[in-house]
This record gives structure tokens, C-alpha cells and sequence, in this order.
């Protein structure tokens, strides 16, 4: 049985940006699935400090009172209402203020509004956003702009790790919640394409071998979908083993070809602080992914 993998303290972080609004959103529906804790929170850039002052002609005490406001109407605007939750608003720089917070409050799960939303950069990740990824311990949810507001499909990418427990019970519950359809995906690099040849192995005997490295993978990948008592509440499950070379690209081009709103991946670090750094795979599908991405950093 797949252990749950729970968000009951989220930190949002907003810029006022659409992306911001989408993530508002998403960490509403989490936090009322999960009845979680909501926080809230915007770090006024102490580089722009003073432009504020002279634009606005108001002291530091009246900017925070105003950006106070402003965060109160846009968590309004944006649909998160009912129990009351914090608000946070600081002036200091803002990766190291919201690492600070993080530090303070230990969420579990980090929401994110992270690509810019200028024309020139339509697409391209945040650098705040890159950077607080970087340093989370918690798990990440960043949200790309969505025209329709629940998610449709889902899709966990496994590689047969420690996270691939964590990385489909996000993706079941995301699935559960928004009635979507569930993918779960393996990209591997086909080992046969590294091996010399034996000698003597004619092609039949090739091809046997290949069907059953790929029987394996299958059986592997129908162990991790997720099994209901009733058969109504079954998620529609599709398990897909993909011959790539490249894993990141495999991943991506699943990605884009299947619609997916929203992909889940484990954060593969190679280091001895793992679950704090990003692998160059899970940075690369954060970074190119078509969809929103949750970064599961710590699969424990």
C-alpha cells in the first residue's frame, strides 16, 4: 500500500502575477482536500525601496499597509476565501526573505506562480522562482498559466527510485480531487543500444530479449497504479514505458503530446544533501515543461 504524501502547512508565495492567481488557487484546493494551513506571502524587493517611496510618496510604513491591502483584494480576487489564513508582507530581498520564512514556518509544500509574464519572456522561468526551487527543502509546486482552471490530466514520472511512491500518491490525490486522468510514465534509455553484440545471437534471440526487458519495465510500472475497493472511485490510469535516449526529452515530448496540465516528478539530487537539490533532469523539465511541474524534494 503507497503511503500518503500530505501537505498540511503551505507557504504561497505571489508576485500579483496571473501565475500567482493560478497558484492561490491550487493551494486553496490542496489545503481544503487536505484541511492544510495556508500562508500567504509577498517580499517587497529592498533593491525598489526607494522608487516606491518617491512614486508613491509614502513612508516604509505606509508601502507595507498598502501592499497589505493589495494582497488582501488579490487573495480575494483570486478565490481563496473562507477560514481565515496569514498574510504575510516583508521588505527585504526576496529569495533570502522567503528562505527565511521557510525557515520559520516549515511548510511542506512550496506554491508558485514562477514564469514571467512579460511578451520578450512569455514561457521562461522566473529567476526568484529558479532560485528559491533551488534551495527548498520542501516540495515545489509551480504553476503555469492554465485557460481552464482544474486540471484535466496528470502525468507521474517514475523511475523505479525512492520517490516513486511519493511522486504517485501527489499525482492520485491531484487526480482524485479533479476527477483528471493519471499517466504514468517511465522514459528509459534502451540498453541494447550500448551493448556490443554477442556473437552468435541472431536477431530472434535479440528481439526476445527486448520484449522481456519491456515486459519487465510494464510490470513494474502496473505495480505502482493506484487500486480502489470500489470500482467507482478507480482513477483512469494509463502506464506508459517510452524508449528515449534522453530522459528529459522523453518526458517533455510525453508531456506536450498528451495535453498534460500538470506533471510530477522526484527531485533526484546527486549530492549528500539530495532532497535540497535539483537533478539536472528534474531542472530541465521544470524549466521546458509545458505544463505546471510539482517537485517532490522530499520523499520521506
Amino acid at each position: 500500500m503507497k503511503k500518503s504524501h500530505s501537505a498540511k502547512k503551505i507557504l504561497v508565495g505571489v508576485d500579483f502575477s496571473e501565475g500567482s492567481s493560478q497558484a492561490l488557487l491550487e493551494a486553496g484546493r490542496i489545503a481544503w482536500e487536505e484541511n492544510s494551513t495556508i500562508h500567504v506571502v509577498h517580499i517587497i524587493d529592498e533593491a525598489l525601496l526607494s522608487d516606491l517611496k518617491e512614486y508613491s510618496r509614502l513612508d516604509e510604513v505606509g508601502i507595507l499597509s498598502s501592499f497589505e491591502e493589495r494582497l488582501k483584494v488579490f487573495c480575494q480576487e483570486a478565490g481563496l476565501v473562507g477560514k481565515s489564513f496569514p498574510r504575510i508582507v516583508q521588505i527585504g530581498h526576496p529569495v533570502k526573505a522567503f528562505s527565511s520564512l521557510c525557515d520559520e514556518i516549515e511548510p511542506d509544500l512550496l506554491v508558485l506562480g514562477a514564469w514571467c509574464q512579460h511578451r520578450a519572456e512569455s514561457g521562461v522561468m522566473g529567476v526568484t522562482a529558479r532560485q528559491i526551487l533551488q534551495e527548498s527543502k520542501s516540495d515545489v509546486l509551480l504553476m503555469r498559466d492554465r485557460k481552464d482552471s482544474r486540471m484535466n490530466r496528470v502525468v507521474a514520472c517514475v523511475d523505479f527510485s525512492a520517490y516513486d511512491e511519493a511522486v504517485v500518491s501527489v499525482a492520485e490525490a491531484v487526480c482524485r480531487a479533479e476527477r483528471a486522468r493519471l499517466d504514468i510514465l517511465h522514459v528509459f534509455y534502451p540498453p541494447w543500444l550500448s551493448e556490443v553484440s554477442l556473437d552468435g545471437e541472431n536477431g530472434e534471440a535479440f528481439e526476445d530479449r527486448e520484449r522481456e526487458y519491456r515486459a519487465l519495465l510494464q510490470g513494474r510500472l502496473d505495480k505502482l497504479v493506484p487500486r480502489s475497493q470500489k470500482l467507482e472511485d478507480e482513477i483512469e490510469t494509463e502506464t506508459v514505458v517510452k524508449e528515449c535516449s534522453r530522459h528529459c526529452e522523453g518526458i517533455l515530448s510525453h508531456i506536450k503530446k498528451s495535453g498534460a496540465d500538470l506533471a510530477v516528478i522526484g527531485a533526484r539530487g546527486r549530492s549528500r544533501i539530495e532532497s535540497m537539490i535539483l537533478g539536472r533532469i528534474a531542472e530541465r523539465i521544470v524549466m521546458n515543461s509545458s505544463s505546471s511541474v510539482y517537485v517532490v524534494k522530499n520523499p520521506y
